[in-house]
């Protein structure tokens, strides 16, 4: 079990002042991490699955840990791994929260601060995140030690390459550059992760791969949680 002073190192690392609205202009102006829900560790998290993607909802107090609030991710990734084969069994939208817990799966925001364009939601930059993954990111891994990191869209990407979850192409490669089904190693946190990268839990992307249209729900995200969820229980 990871300790609460490691936990605490991470949460007052976020709160520290150096991610502000004059410093990062899309940071949502006045808001606070994780849309002011107090963030707390798993604690029964034991060498776990970590998902991890972009920011909190921006013009909202939502977000995927708080029970009070709805949030539209937290709907997306429930109805998501009830397609997923070797994943647990999720009973209920109102018991997810808790039952993903309990399958020793955690989620985290590559970017704690939700961000916005005028009153529009929005997504942190590349280098918002990669000082995330610089400064603050490290501290959270470094504490719960997962066995498996699923990187989830372009932004988590980022975070991951940053982290050196992931190695390889250039400064300007996609994420469907980076996309695969088995998972990249790496010992760089000083433990052994496998880390997988996918996309952003959305039906709607098609790519071209050797000419041949792809769906990249269909044909990469769920093939590669169900890889995820089968290295987790072995």
């Amino acid at each position: 079990m990871p300790s609460s002073d490691c936990w605490s190192e991470f949460i007052a690392s976020v709160r520290s002042g150096c991610c502000t609205h004059e410093k990062y202009r899309k940071i949502r102006k006045g808001v606070e991490p994780w849309n002011a829900y107090e963030l707390e560790r798993p604690k029964e998290f034991n060498k776990g699955l970590l998902f991890l993607l972009e920011a909190p909802p921006g013009g909202s107090d939502h977000f995927f840990w708080n029970p009070n609030t709805p949030d539209r991710l937290r709907k997306r990734i429930f109805d998501l791994l009830r397609e997923v084969k070797t994943a647990p069994k999720f009973s209920a939208p109102d018991r997810f929260i808790q039952e993903l817990l309990e399958s020793n799966c955690y989620l985290l925001p590559a970017f704690s601060y939700a961000c916005a364009e005028g009153h529009k939601n929005s997504n942190p930059t590349r280098s918002m995140v990669e000082h995330s993954a610089r400064v603050h990111l490290p501290l959270a891994l470094a504490c719960l030690k997962p066995r498996i990191v699923v990187l989830m869209g372009e932004k988590a990407l980022f975070a991951g390459k940053t982290m050196d979850l992931v190695n390889g192409g250039n400064k300007r490669a996609r994420l469907t550059d980076y996309l695969s089904t088995t998972p990249y190693p790496s010992e760089k946190l000083g433990f052994h992760v496998d880390t997988f990268v996918t996309s952003w839990p959305t039906k709607r992307y098609v790519i071209k791969k050797e000419g041949v249209k792809l769906s990249v729900y269909r044909d990469y995200l769920i093939p590669t949680l169900i890889n995820a969820f089968q290295l987790l229980i072995k």
